[in-house]
């Protein structure tokens, strides 16, 4: 999946459950309502800023293409980079904000019965 398919994937009342950084890619796992776990791996992460995010309420997940100055200063090639930001529910504040090149979306559905 790509930046655009992570805009489709449903986070609403998901909660982040973990979060790792390892070689440049930033992992964020998530337990949507349904009970589907989602796994959104941010590669080649340039920045990432985390608040204490671990089972906290989503609400949405928040993209864009224009870098702030203060960040694209840092990057080599702001314009292939997209700023990404998890926003809580109860809140509207950023819970995890990442800027990265690359993302993977990968997601489990919890078997039905």
């Amino acid at each position: 999946m790509s930046f655009s398919d992570l805009e489709r994937v449903s986070v609403a009342d998901g909660k982040i459950t973990r979060l790792s950084y390892q070689s440049g890619e930033l992992c964020v796992w998530i337990v949507d309502w349904q009970g589907n776990a989602v796994t959104v791996r941010f590669q080649n992460a340039e920045l990432f800023v985390a608040r204490s995010p671990e089972n906290e309420d989503l609400s949405h997940v928040m993209m864009t293409d224009t870098i702030p100055a203060h960040i694209a200063h840092d990057l080599d090639n702001s314009e292939s980079h997209t700023l990404v930001d998890f926003i809580s529910a109860w809140d509207d504040r950023e819970l995890i904000r990442v800027v990265a090149s690359n993302v993977v979306v990968d997601i489990t559905h919890k078997p039905t019965t």
